[in-house]
């Protein structure tokens, strides 16, 4: 087991599961499953929010659409950093989990920035791809209308 503390932020992990905390809430993850999903979230005073109802894994936190129901994807590496005195953000600490997908050679990092004193963190994920697309699509109704102004200057010539 793994444990990392600073200030009320507290990590802690091993194989089967990871959970963070600090003095506002505490939220469980499964490692069993190829990818992740929470297995509870709850606030200080023990209201529980979330959790684990799902048989299967619920992207919708990736943002990224994967195939064949996870199988090919396995934990590499998680880790927690404590980091301070940084230039623009406050103290905290960083939980790193890295993904390996075999069937895609595609490399998933997701980040949890931890902050002690408040009922948040902040979370990053990086996908890196074996080979990169020229694009990618994106499912939202009218999002080429939404941005037309943006893309094109001579906005008559592509109506």
């Amino acid at each position: 087991m793994h444990e990392v503390i600073f200030q009320d932020v507290k990590v802690i992990w091993d194989d089967i599961r990871l959970t963070f905390s600090n003095a506002g809430y505490s939220r469980s993850y499964s490692l069993e499953t190829p990818l992740l999903h929470t297995v509870e979230m709850k606030d200080s005073c023990g209201r529980i929010f979330a959790g684990e109802t799902a048989e299967k894994f619920d992207f919708d936190l990736y943002g990224y659409a994967f195939q064949s129901e996870f199988k090919a994807w396995h934990l590499e590496t998680v880790n927690a950093v404590v980091r301070k005195d940084l230039p623009f953000e406050s103290d905290h600490v960083l939980v790193t989990m890295r993904y390996f997908d075999d069937f895609s050679h595609t490399r998933l990092s997701r980040e949890f920035h931890l902050y002690p004193g408040i009922a948040m963190y902040g979370m990053r994920n990086t996908v890196q791809l074996a080979v990169i697309p020229d694009h990618f699509f994106n499912s939202r109704p009218g999002l080429r209308q939404e941005y037309y102004d943006f893309m094109y200057k001579d906005k008559e010539k592509f109506r």
